[in-house]
């Protein structure tokens, strides 16, 4: 299990990204200049939307960690008025367009009532988590009988306020002892250079998709 990184230092350094990170454009752009790359991109994204379609398509509430300030680069427009985010950040909060905002920090007890969800997303916040046993506990429990998790990330992070390596088995494992259904974990992407995967030279590892259903 690696060690966690502050939660003072995530909050502080993602309050200075938020401008830049509440532009729509930055989230849509595609590289084209390896066609074998573009293929990978495009194959994760409709294996991604498939697995979005999945979490949002009931009625019930849904719940986005490590939100940030623009959860509709990943989900859909109209998922938002049953949507709450939560984030370490205020500032990233703050151009966030769900219908409820919490800021806090992940990795401790969610503070949300049992069974409070329908479906749970995380998309590149499992870098900031430590205990993964804890963690799947927390989810699991604000998760309604039934209910759906779909996380997203890279396995390798090389960035300065990132940096550590996890595996897929640290969040399997967890998610396996407390008896979730339908486990899936899907390799979107291969590990690339960062400058063909235009997603700077940080973050190299493999990206990871894993689901689950709460029995």
């Amino acid at each position: 299990m690696q060690e966690a990184i502050p939660y003072s230092d995530i909050r502080r350094y993602w309050d200075t990204q938020s401008t830049a990170w509440s532009n729509p454009e930055k989230h849509r752009r595609l590289t084209t200049q390896n066609f074998a790359v573009f293929y990978q991109q495009l194959r994760a994204k409709f294996i991604l939307e498939e697995y979005i379609a999945k979490v949002v398509g009931s009625d019930g509430e849904l719940l986005d960690l490590a939100s940030g300030a623009l959860p509709t680069a990943y989900l859909p427009k109209d998922a938002l008025p049953r949507l709450t985010a939560m984030d370490g950040s205020a500032k990233m909060l703050k151009h966030n367009p769900a219908a409820r905002k919490v800021q806090g920090d992940i990795r401790q007890q969610l503070p949300f009532k049992d069974g409070s969800f329908a479906g749970v997303t995380m998309f590149f916040g499992n870098r900031y988590v430590g205990d993964h046993l804890e963690f799947m506990k927390s989810i699991s429990r604000v998760l309604k009988a039934g209910g759906r998790f779909l996380f997203v990330d890279h396995s390798t992070i090389e960035h300065p306020m990132e940096a550590g390596v996890w595996y897929p088995q640290d969040l399997l494992q967890p998610v396996r002892e407390l008896g979730f259904d339908m486990l899936n974990c899907t390799q979107l992407l291969p590990r690339l250079d960062g400058r063909e995967n235009n997603i700077g030279d940080f973050y190299q590892g493999p990206r990871y998709l894993f689901s689950g259903v709460r029995v």
